[in-house]
């Protein structure tokens, strides 16, 4: 199975957790959530190719990371969710072959169109807050039902139009074990300190890792300390190969530090 691509029993048996343990925990950074999951979501399977696959727990993916991610649960998966960008994301995944490891990268290429769209399908009031303050309180209330019924409409439409553009490099079984060796103990050792900031926009970002029959995830507002390096590197990749410029021998010696 994909799920089980990697060499678990090396990764598992001779990397220890504590080589990458966290220095600087998140701190003060805005909410979280940690979660182990089972990655099936019961002993049935299904048929795809001619092969057998489990049922895939997809329970703690939004809507979104479905349109990224919705057909299985890759051995690693990672999630970049702006306030007012296009999200995107990447999984290690294989190919056609199931003998080479490729780099999924993904990401919405209509951002900004499909959310022009959205808005003139279910469009909401805007009103200048100096204005708002001299409105009655009726119409007030008018237009806060109005805008609260639109809102979640629109936002409902702007995932079904968006394109998500999928971009595949092939990598090798190093950087396929590095990732892997780093995602898991960043996701097992996160710490965190301090009362999550209230963020109203920024971005939001998931960690996503298959042991044996675990799913395990880690889901960021605002990411400080250590994870922010680590998703700061993640998203390196991701611009880089939007640019058609990834290099995996880079992001190897990174991922060593």
């Amino acid at each position: 199975m994909k799920n089980k691509s990697i060499l678990l029993s090396l990764l598992l048996g001779f990397i220890f957790p504590t080589a990458f343990a966290q220095n600087g925990p998140h701190k003060n950074g805005g909410a979280f959530e940690k979660k182990i999951e089972n990655n099936y979501k019961n002993k049935s399977i299904q048929i795809i190719k001619g092969k057998k696959y489990g049922i895939w727990n997809l329970d703690s993916k939004t809507e979104l990371e479905k349109r990224f991610f919705g057909d299985y649960n890759a051995d690693v998966e990672f999630f970049v969710s702006p306030s007012f960008e296009g999200a995107t994301g990447f999984r290690l995944t294989k190919d056609s072959t199931e003998t080479s490891y490729i780099l999924e990268v993904k990401r919405v290429s209509n951002y900004k169109e499909a959310s022009r769209l959205a808005e003139e399908k279910f469009p909401s009031i805007g009103i200048p807050m100096a204005l708002l303050n001299s409105l009655p309180k009726n119409i007030k209330s008018l237009i806060f039902d109005h805008n609260s019924a639109m809102y979640p409409k629109a936002r409902e439409e702007e995932l079904k139009l968006y394109t998500i553009e999928t971009r595949s490099f092939p990598v090798s079984d190093r950087f396929a074990e590095k990732l892997y060796s780093k995602m898991l103990p960043s996701i097992d050792d996160f710490k965190a300190e301090g009362r999550p900031e209230g963020f109203f926009d920024g971005y939001r970002v998931t960690f996503r890792c298959v042991v044996g029959d675990e799913l395990r995830s880690l889901h960021i507002r605002m990411p400080q300390g250590d994870i922010l390096a680590f998703s700061d590197l993640c998203r390196q990749m991701i611009d880089d190969a939007g640019k058609g410029e990834f290099d995996e021998s880079k992001y190897i010696k990174s991922l060593k530090k």
